[in-house]
């Protein structure tokens, strides 16, 4: 595992709503958050492990679900 992480955030929670306010990102800013979805782990309750949901980690980066799976 990479990197895990401990929060309080549930993915039953609301959906982040963007400001209507575009934004252009770097490449590297780009693969940052690609590589951030793809490798961190979230605690559950449970204590077991699993990967970041594309919802979950969209709202974590405040970007849309769309832009992270595009």
């Amino acid at each position: 595992m990479q990197g895990v992480i401990d929060d309080d955030l549930d993915d039953t929670e609301g959906d982040y709503i963007p400001v209507h306010k575009r934004h252009a990102y770097t490449q590297e800013h780009k693969l940052v958050a690609i590589d951030y979805f793809k490798t961190m782990w979230r605690e559950n309750i449970d204590g077991t492990f699993e990967l970041l949901s594309c919802r979950y980690a969209a709202r974590r980066l405040k970007i849309t679900e769309k832009m992270l799976r595009s």
